[in-house]
């Protein structure tokens, strides 16, 4: 018999990671994950990309909630990446996207490309602040 049934695949959550975002916040960059369920996650880590690897920034017990939120106050001028690692109570690991943030320091702009030929006339400036 046919009948009507919810197509659980198209409702836009996966099982456990729904999304992570990174976000400029003055000079701090917020993080936040959004979980589709909490059930068997044992931690939250954020992580942030620095040399070729990833280091622990903090580590969140796991909760009822389905939303967690780091603050990260060292950024470094250029390029930041971060992701969010989930490890569940049976051992298992998943991660995030990767999530990058471009902040400018102190000196409040951009050049693209970089490095710039000497003979390139076009120069793309974008100022952040």
């Amino acid at each position: 018999m046919k009948s009507y049934a919810i197509q659980y695949e198209n409702q836009g959550t996966a099982c456990y990671i729904r999304n992570f975002l990174a976000d400029l916040i003055d000079d701090t960059a917020l993080l936040q994950l959004s979980l589709g369920t909490s059930y068997e996650v044992n931690n939250i880590v954020f992580e942030k990309l620095e040399s070729g690897n990833y280091i622990a920034l903090a580590t969140v017990p796991a909760s009822d909630q389905s939303l967690f939120q780091f603050s990260d106050i060292n950024l470094k001028p250029g390029i930041n990446t971060y992701r969010a690692r989930v490890n569940l109570n049976n051992g298992a690991i998943l991660y995030s996207e990767s999530a990058t943030i471009y902040y400018e320091g102190k000196s409040g702009f951009y050049v693209f490309p970089n490095p710039v030929s000497q003979r390139r006339t076009e120069y793309s400036l974008q100022r952040h602040r």
